[in-house]
């Protein structure tokens, strides 16, 4: 899972990724395989994945997709991407060249065009029959590509895909129905509606619970609840929400 901003200028550090059974080389396409998409690119944000793999299912067939200067940090960590997106003005020339050698399919479009990098990467991830796609790297410094990346998000939700976005200290879940997730007690959830109007939306296991409540795009009072314990519940009835949640720090 992987995916970030669109600045030269930023770094990205990921620790550990080659170790995750998510980012090793994955198996291709098998009947009844519960199929995952990782998309990647460049991030303002030093990122270890380590727990990443806490929120993912076993015996998943993941496809590898770099967003244009995403290549370079997985050439980085040893990781062969399946694809290779964007108007590649990110890419190192030997970065590039490299995943050509290793015979990594390229799609290349115009630098003037309509979608981001990102945009496209979940696109393509769409056509790869994906149910589900987790973004790393694309809550970066920019408000802008920050606040793209999430809505990215909305229109492959509303096709049956679940999306997560993924950093060390927050991970932001896209919802339609219903999120059981774990954490520690003391985790920091925020929730806020990306549709007009979220209608039944519940929050259970929380310092301050919610239950058949309505939320409003303009009235953002879901934010900064407490987990209770080691698991929450957070649903609705319709609409779409987006669920932040903030790692509490290990003291060890």
């Amino acid at each position: 899972t992987i995916k970030t901003s669109s600045s030269k200028r930023t770094s990205c550090h990921l620790r550990s990724l080659s170790s995750l059974g998510i980012l090793k080389p994955p198996n291709r396409a098998k009947p009844n395989k519960s199929r995952h998409s990782v998309l990647g690119q460049c991030s303002s944000t030093f990122c270890d994945i380590s727990g990443l793999t806490k929120n993912t299912r076993s015996g998943s067939v993941y496809v590898i997709i770099c967003a244009d200067g995403g290549a370079n940090y997985a050439r980085q960590m040893g990781i062969n991407p399946d694809y290779i997106i964007g108007d590649l003005d990110s890419i190192l020339p030997e970065v590039k060249e490299y995943y050509a050698g290793k015979q990594v399919k390229y799609q290349k479009y115009p630098r003037r065009k309509d979608f981001t990098d990102l945009h496209l990467a979940m696109s393509l991830a769409d056509k790869l029959g994906a149910n589900e796609i987790i973004l790393i790297g694309s809550l970066g410094k920019r408000l802008d590509h920050t606040l793209a990346n999430i809505y990215c998000g909305i229109e492959m939700l509303k096709r049956g895909k679940r999306i997560m976005h993924y950093s060390p200290s927050c991970t932001v879940y896209l919802i339609a129905d219903s999120l059981l997730f774990r954490g520690k007690a003391g985790d920091l959830i925020s929730v806020l509606t990306l549709s007009e109007k979220a209608v039944g939306v519940y929050e259970r296991g929380f310092e301050y619970p919610l239950e058949d409540v309505e939320m409003e795009y303009g009235i953002p009072y879901g934010i900064s609840n407490v987990l209770c314990k080691d698991s929450g519940e957070i649903g609705l009835q319709a609409g779409i929400l987006a669920v932040f949640h903030y790692r509490i720090q290990d003291n060890n």
